[in-house]
């Protein structure tokens, strides 16, 4: 797992990787409640639509028209007690490794997208700087619900391949391998920034 503190240590290598939420506490949103909150905004995108999914329908009975539209809510139940307890935990000595293991847990999520690169620490990069598809439907998203967390302070996740695995560069600069990966685990855990 990478963060922009460890960035450095990214290998440039093949390999494929993921960008995760990270299930940190911000001050924008604090407490057990923000943190949920955070995760469920991003969790209702759809990056063929750009927007929120939703699925809507059109039809005609005898001289009326009627639409149907269905879209995933998020409903973040209140837990009075679990909001206590979090506040009782921030008191103690346990806090930081508390934090610490929800920081890790994050991969336990879905990941917000899932690419391949033949060269992961450059990938990270450009991700960072902006320059990918995937950063602009990630930024325009994040602004329209209030997110806290920019590209680069997402969490990534990389899987290294062997250099050897350069042998399967076709004359387009195209990894098969790497490709047949890319969509292998991506039809496996959907990740939601991903195009289709």
């Amino acid at each position: 797992m990478y963060t922009k503190y460890n960035a450095d240590a990214i290998p440039d290598v093949p390999g494929i990787y993921a960008w995760f939420l990270p299930l940190f506490e911000t001050t924008g949103k604090p407490g057990l409640a923000g943190i949920l909150g955070e995760a469920m905004s991003f969790r209702h995108y759809d990056s063929n639509r750009r927007a929120e999914a939703e699925i809507g329908m059109r039809g005609k009975m005898a001289w009326d028209t009627f639409e149907l539209s269905v879209k995933p809510v998020s409903v973040l139940e209140s837990n009075s007690a679990r909001e206590e307890e979090w506040e009782t935990l921030r008191e103690k000595e346990e806090w930081p490794a508390f934090k610490d293991a929800l920081a890790l847990s994050s991969i336990f999520s879905p990941p917000l997208y899932v690419d391949m690169s033949l060269n992961l620490a450059r990938r990270y990069h450009e991700h960072c700087d902006g320059k990918t598809g995937f950063a602009e439907r990630y930024e325009d998203w994040r602004v329209r619900v209030g997110g806290s967390f920019k590209v680069r302070n997402l969490l990534f996740s990389a899987v290294r391949l062997p250099k050897t695995s350069r042998l399967l560069l076709d004359k387009n600069d195209k990894d098969e391998g790497l490709s047949l990966l890319e969509f292998a685990v991506m039809r496996a855990v959907r990740p939601r920034f991903s195009q289709k």
